[in-house]
């Protein structure tokens, strides 16, 4: 999707999503998955979109989803760009290749100036960011745990207490 700017515009892009949303035929939606978050936003934030356009889909998404009042689990990065980092060390030159030519050709990256390794850390530093924000302004229920929790089985026990919790 690096090139997602070359098929939609923003506003073409957030039309088309927040159709989807109002199309569901669904009797109820628990929990909201994250694929809006880095999906849907992270495309319209690789397009260099207008924080107009970026807020349009957050709150055209929330509206579309109202009926359900889905809970929101967000494993949240306290350091997105040492995260990618990181993966690019775990996965090779060959998995770090192909990130850096995609996401550099963006239009965020070409914006701001951002090549290399050290440019897709700084795209992920301003995602991470802009996430931070549209996560703390979402209006149904949410939990925010560590995406690399000290003990996995202790995140997971409290992040099904509180599911529990918030769907009763």
């Amino acid at each position: 999707m690096a090139e997602i700017h070359l098929q939609f515009t923003p506003d073409q892009l957030i039309e088309a999503v927040l159709q989807k949303y109002r199309d569901l035929t669904v009797d109820r939606v628990a929990i909201f998955e994250s694929f809006p978050i880095q999906s849907h936003m992270r495309l319209l934030f690789q397009m260099d979109a207008s924080r107009g356009h970026i807020e349009t889909l957050w709150l055209g998404l929330q509206e579309a989803l109202a009926p359900w009042s889905p809970a929101l689990v967000f494993l949240r990065s306290e350091d997105p760009a040492r995260a990618i980092l990181s993966a690019a060390e775990l996965r090779g030159p060959q998995w770090t290749e192909y990130i850096v030519n995609a996401l550099e050709k963006s239009p965020v990256a070409t914006a701001n100036g951002w090549t290399g390794l050290s440019g897709v850390a700084e795209i992920f530093k301003a995602y991470g960011e802009l996430v931070d924000e549209l996560v703390e302004r979402w209006r149904f229920p949410k939990l925010i745990l560590p995406a690399k929790p000290e003990s996995y089985a202790q995140r997971d026990t409290d992040c099904f207490a509180w599911a529990l919790g918030a769907l009763t």
